[in-house]
């Protein structure tokens, strides 16, 4: 009963919730940042994450991953991104997960990706972790934005 209303382990909270996951580990600035988009809007696709949902994880993976993080790494690291969705329809959640020195997005210098970033997530939460080799954690939340149709 304790697993089912309030599971612990990260697998468990996927199998309970039915999430689809999508995963990547980047572990150089020289990456395919093109083929990694291009997984990432695949796996949105697949799970049927409106279009206009997909251009804000893909401005999220982007503006926080490529032009906030990467800049403070050195040739080689370690980061984990992830994106969560369930079949029905809660939030989205994005999870980074970085190695190095104690790097808090939020007072990051790059003032435009954070504000980008802020602007376009409902929640971007920081925290110091000590998990498998990764020393750095962002979880942010992304809550699809309905549009009203114009009613002729």
């Amino acid at each position: 009963e304790q697993i089912f209303e309030n599971p612990q382990k990260e697998r468990t909270i996927r199998f309970i919730r039915n999430l689809r996951v999508f995963e990547k580990e980047i572990t150089e600035k020289k990456f395919d940042m093109y083929g990694c988009i291009g997984s990432l809007e695949s796996f949105c696709k697949k799970n049927s994450v409106p279009i206009s949902t997909i251009y804000r994880i893909n401005q999220v993976f982007e503006e926080l991953c490529v032009s906030t993080l990467m800049p403070h790494f050195p040739e080689k690291f370690k980061m984990y991104f992830s994106l969560e969705c369930s079949q029905y329809g809660e939030d989205l959640r994005v999870v980074v997960k970085y190695d190095g020195e104690q790097f808090d997005v939020n007072q990051s210098d790059n003032l435009i990706s954070l504000a980008i970033l802020k602007h376009i997530t409902d929640e971007l939460k920081y925290s110091e972790i000590f998990e498998d080799e990764y020393t750095n954690k962002v979880e942010i939340t992304i809550k699809e934005r309905r549009t009203e149709k114009n009613a002729d």
